[in-house]
């Protein structure tokens, strides 16, 4: 009797599995026209794609290793990123880009962190 169960459970988890709806795409998000190279100032960017803090200190870590960075934090609530290019520094765009990705390849959630707004403080 109790191998009979199995055999009805087992072949029933795969229609089930079927039946169940598949899960929503994830939303088109457009990234903001970033400047070439970034001037030493402060900046704040608007970042897509964050699910917990765990994604935010990803984040800050891949940025903590560009030498034109002076600071680098998130607000507390918003996917904000305030940052500040050193005096002196250039940064190029696509460092940060860069770190983007690496951070959401090992944050490893299936997001990807994309600018969505950008400016000058």
């Amino acid at each position: 009797m109790r191998n009979l169960c199995l055999v009805l459970l087992l072949t029933a988890l795969p229609a089930a599995a079927a039946a169940a709806p598949a899960a929503p795409a994830q939303e088109e998000v457009r990234p903001a026209a970033l400047p070439e190279r970034i001037l030493e100032g402060s900046y704040r960017a608007k970042v897509s794609g964050i699910l917990c803090e765990g994604c935010k200190r990803a984040i800050l870590r891949e940025l903590r290793v560009i030498k034109e960075l002076s600071d680098a934090s998130f607000d507390l609530d918003d996917p904000v990123l305030r940052f500040t290019v050193a005096k002196g520094k250039v940064l190029k765009t696509r460092r940060i880009e860069r770190a983007l990705r690496k951070a959401s390849e090992v944050i490893d959630l299936d997001t990807r962190f994309v600018i969505t707004s950008f400016q000058e403080e």
